[in-house]
Parts: structure tokens; sequence; C-alpha cells
């Protein structure tokens, strides 16, 4: 019996065990998300693993060229490090190799020759490096490729033709390089293909007539390059698109009005659209009923706003204060006259100056004591500023520290509360390293903050609250001597961080593990800098001494067995 276990995200400070060939049946290592340093050593390259992954370290140097010994590799992704150099050409060999992330390191050079050889390639992401040259046409041999991400590096020339033979390609993200000249119409025969991201390069010419083929696509972004011509009508066959993104593009003339059957549209965003004169009419979009964001700045629209915009109000997202959202985000003084309706007018004199709010941050809206407490419940990100009308909240981080959902900077309160301000205290606004709230238009003076911070515990931590708390889920407020008030719910996440320490272990009977890998095991928790295993207690065989049972999920510190060996007398050590 098979049950994967990992030793990531436990603060480990030392460095990569090098003799792994001591567990002959190893095929998983994940030590993702420590302060291990050092390089990858050499005599990996001697295993039979099946998964490398060291994602979120210190790690410095070359990727040794003897990974690409392990013939059985599959899964390899050590991003966010500090390895530098070029890649090795041996990774070619790597045949059954599907998942390759390289990611925010500093590599340099061009993409070796051999890795034409790694046909059965799904994932391949190298972000963030210094990577040089132009994209080689190598990749077509990449059949099976189905997200391709070199954001963030030095390459330039052209877009290769032959990525258009990639039938299987659904990301395909090359933003903020030195690429140039026209798109290859090709691209058009992406039948899957659902994110395209072109941004900050130097493209030129038209967006091919073949495009209006990528039907599949939800998130088109061409941003930032020298594009000529105008937005073209082909867009309105992108039935499935969410987010569009042409901001100074190059393209000119006018927003097609065939946009209005993109009902799936939540971010739209064209601005800076050159040539346009007086007359440009505001464009239809009433259909969009999920739209979130609208950016139409600086392209010198002209004419009236159409009454049909008003059907927007009636989205279920969209309060009064969030439309007006929409016309601060459009300036409409970048414009030229319009003529506005009724409806709308009477919206934007929303828009004037007030003495206080209340946020429930991360949380629903709700009426706690008279006050309503505004919805908070945008999921942010590693760096968001999102405005509703009179606030904004802005974040800034990348949480590496954890199985955190990248998508959502939000936590939920596993526990129940009894007291009547509970809905205050059920959710967080998670932020690695700032959260700012910010209030508009208001009065001018002085103002008193109250905020009301609790601590949230993970029902499988046994953590204890922190001095300065005042109790298990008991707000905590702080009134700086000022005049009137904002009050701003604010509840801070505790993380929990009982870490449960140990090797996972299985009941098979008089299952044992060998000598030699107990004292392999031994060896690797010294060079890890690891102190807290219980060795009297045999990892394998049924007893919780080197692991806690109970452990939170992404803490588990713990290896797997596989104890059907020598009809499961005999156990060996498969993946840590």
């Amino acid at each position: 019996m098979l049950k994967h276990r990992v030793l990531k995200n436990q603060n480990l400070q030392g460095s990569l065990p090098p003799d792994l060939s001591r567990f002959p049946y190893l095929q998983e290592i994940d030590l993702s998300r420590n302060y291990l340093n050092g390089s990858i050593p050499r005599e990996w390259g001697a295993t039979q693993m099946t998964t490398i992954s060291i994602i979120g370290n210190r790690f410095t140097g070359p990727i040794p060229k003897e990974i690409g010994n392990i013939s059985t590799l599959v899964y390899f992704t050590v991003e966010f490090n500090q390895f530098s150099g070029v890649l090795p050409p041996e990774l070619g060999n790597l045949s059954r190799l599907e998942k390759l992330h390289l990611t925010s390191n500093n590599f340099t050079g061009q993409l070796p020759a051999a890795f034409e050889k790694l046909t059965a390639l799904k994932d391949f992401r190298i972000g963030d490096n210094q990577f040089t040259g132009e994209i080689p046409n190598l990749i077509e041999k990449w059949t099976n490729l189905q997200k391709l991400s070199i954001i963030g590096n030095r390459f330039t020339g052209p877009i290769p033709k032959e990525i258009g033979n990639i039938s299987t390609l659904v990301n395909f993200t090359v933003e903020f390089n030195q690429f140039s000249g026209v798109l290859p119409p090709e691209l058009g025969n992406l039948s899957r293909l659902e994110k395209l991201h072109l941004t900050s390069n130097k493209f030129t010419g038209q967006l091919p007539a073949a495009f209006e083929n990528l039907t599949t696509l939800k998130d088109f972004r061409i941003g930032d390059n020298q594009f000529t011509g105008d937005v073209p009508n082909l867009i309105e066959k992108w039935t499935n698109l969410q987010k569009l993104v042409i901001k100074g593009s190059g393209l000119s003339g006018l927003i097609p009005p065939g946009i209005a059957v993109l009902e799936k549209m939540t971010d739209l965003r064209i601005s800076d659209l050159k040539g346009n004169g007086t007359g440009a009419p505001f464009p239809p979009l009433a259909n969009m009923t999920e739209l979130k964001t609208l950016d139409l700045s600086f392209n010198k629209l002209d004419g009236e706003i159409p009454e049909s915009f008003n059907k927007l109000d009636e989205a279920k997202y969209m309060s009064e204060s969030e439309l007006m959202y929409w016309w601060r985000i459009m300036d409409i003084s970048y414009h030229e006259s319009f003529g506005v309706p009724s409806l709308v007018i009477n919206k934007i004199k929303l828009l004037q100056e007030f003495y206080s709010f209340h946020i429930n941050c991360g949380g629903k809206a709700a009426t706690i004591e008279g006050n309503l407490y505004k919805d908070d419940t945008d999921p942010a990100g590693a760096s968001r500023f999102y405005q509703i009308s009179k606030w904004a909240v802005s974040t800034t981080g990348h949480f590496m520290d954890g199985k955190k959902n990248t998508d959502s900077y939000i936590s939920i309160n596993a526990t129940k509360l009894s007291a009547n301000t509970s809905l205050l205290y059920m959710d967080a606004r998670l932020s690695p390293i700032s959260l700012t709230y910010y209030g508009f238009c208001m009065e001018s003076g002085n103002y008193r903050v109250y905020m009301a911070i609790t601590t949230m515990r993970s029902a499988a931590s046994n953590k204890e609250v922190p001095s300065g708390m005042r109790g298990e889920n008991q707000p905590l407020i702080r009134t700086p001597p000022n005049k009137l008030t904002i009050i701003m719910s604010f509840s801070r996440l505790l993380f929990a961080s009982l870490i449960a320490f140990g090797l996972a272990t299985y009941a098979f009977g008089a299952a044992v593990l060998p000598a030699d890998e107990v004292k392999a095991l031994g060896d690797i928790a010294k060079t890890l800098g690891k102190t807290d295993w219980n060795f009297s207690a045999d990892p394998c065989g049924g007893q919780w001494g080197w692991a806690n049972a109970n452990a939170e999920e992404g803490s588990e510190n713990a290896v797997s067995c596989n104890c059907t060996f020598s009809n499961s007398t005999i156990c060996h050590v498969t993946s840590m």
C-alpha cells in the first residue's frame, strides 16, 4: 500500500542529503518551502525517482548534469530559488519528463537543442530568469505540451509558427520579453487555447484573421506592444472570453460593437486606442452582466452613453456604489462630452463626501449593532488594488510557506462562534507583506480608527493564543484618540504553527523497515537539521512515534513506505 507524504513547509535549514541511493525504492522527494541551501547533489543522478520538488528554498549553483541520468523522472520543479548558469543539455535525456518548472531563478543562456527530445512534456515554465535568444523551433516536438510560460526573460525574435502545430496547448504566456515581428497566423490553429498573454513585447502588424478560430479563448492580453490597424471584429467570435486587455497596444479605431455578444466577460480593458477623433461611440455592454472591471480610458469616446448601460445595474454582484466605481475607472474626463442617462446621473450624485464607513475584512456584508459592514470578498492576490466606490484595499506578497490557494487571499474560520458579532470574525483578509485600506472623498479632518482584531485557529491545531490577545475569538479594540470614526473589522489570521514532526507509519503486521534504511533516515535527518524524530519507533510498523496522526494538511512531516515486499514482511521508503 502506498501513501504519499512529504517533508515540505517544515522550516528546515540544512542542505540536501547526497546519498539517496541508500533508498532503492525511493520515488518522490518533496522539500518545498523550507530554508535549505547549497546545491543539488550530483549523487541524485543515480536514483530512480519520479518526482523532485524543492520549490521555495535558497539553493544556488547550476543544475547538475547528472540529473539527466534519472530516466524515471516525471516531475522536476525547482522554482523560487537562486539557481544560476546555463541548463545542462543532459536534461534532454529525461524522456518521461512531463513537468519542468524553473521559474524565478537566475538561469542564463539559451534553451539547449537537446530539449527537442522532451516529447512527453506537458507543463514548461521558465519565467523570471535571464534566458536569451529566440524560442527554438524544437518546441514543435513537444506535441503533448499544455502549458508554456516564458514570462519575464530576455527572449528576442519572432514567435515560431511551429507553435501552431501543438494542438494540445492550453496556456501560452510570453509577457515581458523582447519578442518582435508579426504574430504567425498558425497560432489560429490552437483549437484548445484558453490563455494567450503577449503583453510588453515589441510585436508589430495586425492581429491575424486566423485568430477568429480561437473560440476557446478565455483570457487575451496584448497591451504595451506596437501593433497596427484597428481592433478586429473577429473578437466577437471569442464567446468564451472572460478577460480582454488591450492597453497601449498600438491598435486604433473604434471598439467593435460586436463585443456585445461576449456575455461571459468579467474584465474588459481597452484603452489608449490610437487615431480616434471625435465620434467614437460608447460600446454596447448591456449583456456583460458578469463584468467586474471596466477600463475604457483615453479613447476619445463621444456621444451619449446608451440607456442600455443601466441594465448592468441589475447584475447580482453590482450595488450602486459599485457602478459608481466603474465610472471612476473609466475616467470620462479623458473622453469627449457625453450625454449621460438620468439613472446614471443619479448614481453619480452618490459620489460625495462622507464621514465614516465599516468593512467586514475578508467577509460578506453584515449588519451589526445597526452598522452596515461592507462586503470585502474580492479574492485579492499577490499584487492587487481593488476599489469599491468610496473605499479600496491593496494587498502585496506571495505566500510561499504553505498550501495556500494563491487565487484567494481570504481565510475562513473553522470554529463556531456564538457572539452577536460572530459574522465579523468568520473570515479574514490575508496578506504576507502589506495590507492597506483606503477611504476616498471623505470630509477633511481627523479620524478615529477602530480595528477589531481576533485570532483564527485551525480546528486541527492546539497552538495557544499568543499573549496580548484577549482570549480565543474575542476582539481586541484599539482606539487612537482622534476625532471622527472609521470602523474596520480587521481579523488577523494566526497561522497554525504547531508542526507535526515525524514520519508516517502504517500497520502491515510484522513488516519492518531494513536497518540500513533506518540508519539512512537518521543521516538525512541530521543533514536537514532535524532533531524531532523519535528513532526508537519503527517508522513503517504502525507506531505513530515519527508522525502526528492528526497532522494538519500540508504540514505532515513524513515519508511513505511500501510494505508489500516479501509477503508483506519488508518495507521500503518510497517518498519523502
